[in-house]
């Protein structure tokens, strides 16, 4: 088990408007796909907003394991 902590700064523009990760894990063994979100925070103006978007595979890649 791991996290890792990316922030962010608000304005930070270089990705375009919505910030996008491209996350790559691989195993000798058979494994579980690891839990991916992103957690948006803001407390400007005095107002709190927040979201969180869960992460998707875009393309399982089978672990290729000899016996």
């Amino acid at each position: 088990m791991a996290s890792a902590d990316y922030f962010l700064p608000r304005n930070e523009v270089s990705g375009g408007l919505g910030a996008n990760f491209l996350v790559e894990w691989k195993s000798e063994h058979s494994v579980f796909e690891p839990i991916v979100e992103a957690v948006m925070v803001s407390t400007e103006s005095g107002r709190g907003l927040s979201f969180v978007s869960p992460g998707k595979v875009l393309k399982p890649i089978e672990a290729n394991v000899s016996s």
